[in-house]
C-alpha cells in the first residue's frame, strides 16, 4: 500500500494535520473513515496494476475524518504521477 509523499497547504489545512502527520503515512487511514478502508485497499490495488482508478482526475465529494476523528464530507481531487516508472498518487 503506498504511503503519502506530498500534501499542499490546502490539503493539510482542511484536515488540521502538520506535513509530518501526512508524508509517508497511508492515506486512507490518514484522512477516510474506517468504513471506507476497504474500498480504498481494492481502488488502489487496481491504481497500482494499471495506472488507471475511479478517482483520478475528477473532483469529488467524499467523507473524510479530521485529527480529532470527526466525519465530514470534503471536495478531493487525486492525480496519477508516474514517477522513474511508478504510478503514484498525488491528493
Amino acid at each position: 500500500m503506498p504511503c503519502l509523499l506530498e500534501s499542499t497547504e490546502a490539503i493539510r489545512l482542511q484536515y488540521d494535520l502538520a506535513k509530518d502527520e501526512m508524508i509517508n503515512k497511508y492515506l486512507h487511514k490518514t484522512i477516510s473513515p474506517e468504513s471506507l478502508y476497504k474500498d480504498s485497499h481494492k481502488g488502489l490495488k487496481i491504481f497500482r496494476e494499471t495506472g488507471e482508478g475511479s478517482l483520478i482526475d475528477k473532483i469529488l465529494v467524499l467523507p473524510c475524518i479530521s485529527k480529532n476523528k470527526t466525519e465530514f464530507y470534503a471536495y478531493n481531487s487525486f492525480s496519477a504521477i508516474i514517477n522513474r516508472g511508478k504510478c503514484m498518487r498525488q491528493a
